[in-house]
């Protein structure tokens, strides 16, 4: 999620508990830094329920100019996932004073995606944003959770390098995701624990989910 859009870069909505996270429960929380400096936090988590599993997402961030608000994000977000699909999302969003809603429910001919504006059907099956899980970002095509569009996507590995986390030198396996939107670039442990995101604004200032 560049402001392309800050709506792009902030709608980590994501999900999808694929095999490395259905059996357990994981929590990922995350202080989002604009150009080094705080603007705010992230926080997913993923509960398993019976053969389901419940992911939550809540978002919130502002940008301040000298001492006044100049942006403001909230985002939340509650999916249902089972067998590694998409079974419901209930989101809501408030980009600085505009708001978007996506409900998407598993219905008899595939999943039905209802937004402020339109209704789409899609197929039975599909993923998210699960930035957690990089085997969910291989689908070459991931719901958006903010305005509720069914984006084409690509993810390239990039190799690994090493990367400071929790203040100490970490081995982590880099790869980009992209799409018409801005790239973003995640890292992860080489056991494929999610451990840092980064983008940029269209203006070029650097966004970085630093994991807590």
């Amino acid at each position: 999620m560049r402001i392309l859009s800050w709506a792009w870069l902030f709608c980590l909505a994501l999900v999808a508990p694929h095999t490395a996270f259905a059996a357990s429960p994981g929590e990922w929380r995350f202080n989002v830094l604009l150009d080094g400096s705080p603007i705010g936090s992230q926080l997913f988590r993923l509960t398993p329920d019976g053969n389901r599993s419940r992911v939550e997402i809540e978002a919130s961030f502002d940008v301040k100019v000298l001492f006044f608000n100049a942006y403001s994000y909230r985002h939340r977000n509650e999916e249902v996932w089972e067998g590694g699909c998409l079974r419901s999302m209930q989101a809501s969003t408030d980009d600085n004073g505009k708001l978007f809603r996506v409900n998407a429910t598993s219905t008899n001919n595939g999943v039905l995606v209802e937004t402020v504006d339109r209704r789409e059907q899609l197929p039975a099956c599909i993923s998210s944003f699960a930035y957690w899980d990089p085997e969910e970002l291989r689908s070459p095509r991931l719901l958006n959770s903010q305005t509720g569009e069914y984006e084409p996507v690509t993810l390239r590995e990039l190799g690994q390098e090493t990367i400071a986390f929790r203040g100490q030198p970490t081995l982590a396996r880099r790869v980009a995701l992209e799409s018409r939107n801005p790239r973003i670039d995640l890292w992860y442990s080489l056991s494929d624990d999610w451990l840092a995101l980064e983008s940029t604004t269209t203006s070029g200032r650097k966004l970085y989910y630093e994991r807590q």
